[in-house]
């Protein structure tokens, strides 16, 4: 049975509790790092990352970028990512579209999205292919059913495919936007 190790604060200050304050927990292990993170940050800010969720100024910024890049409105690229998956960083649909944006893989390969969970990299993409919609349909309503349902079908439909699905999610992004 292992010794139990006490660690005793050097003279002159008061005890910690948070063992950590005086460990170098990255020259353990990189598993002892993501061990100790949970410790080193606030737990609300914990917990929101664990629930896939960042905080509204994180978001900010990143669709602030993308809104930069893409040359698309802050609140369209909002109301997608809060349509497709409430801001839920490792949100999968059944259909196996990931991230905020829920970009199938195949998009994002064509995209070149490397990492679908990494919001900012998720984001960029998602606004950079709702752009070349925008761009290809030159309607918003075309070009989100054409994000959703695929701009094939678009086109073999002649407007918004009779999806419930892509009906919903039109809907839903463009009410988003009142």
């Amino acid at each position: 049975m292992p010794h139990p190790v006490a660690f005793l604060p050097p003279a002159g200050h008061p005890p910690s509790e948070n063992l950590l304050d005086r460990m170098d927990v990255y020259a353990l292990s990189p598993d002892a790092a993501k061990l100790a993170l949970p410790r080193m940050v606030p737990l609300v800010m914990v917990e929101r990352v664990r629930a896939g969720r960042l905080p509204m100024p994180a978001w900010d910024g990143i669709i602030a970028r993308a809104s930069r890049l893409s040359g698309l409105e802050e609140r369209l690229i909002a109301a997608v990512v809060r349509a497709e998956s409430g801001f839920n960083v490792g949100a999968v649909s059944p259909k196996g579209a990931r991230g905020p944006m829920q970009i199938m893989p195949a998009t994002g390969q064509e995209l070149g999205l490397d990492d679908p969970f990494d919001p900012q990299a998720n984001v960029e993409a998602g606004s950079r292919y709702l752009r070349q919609q925008l761009d290809r349909f030159g309607s918003l309503e075309l070009a989100l059913a054409a994000y959703n349902a695929g701009p094939g079908n678009v086109e073999r439909f002649g407007g918004v495919p009779p999806f419930a699905e892509t009906r919903a999610f039109v809907n839903r992004v463009l009410s988003g936007l009142d």
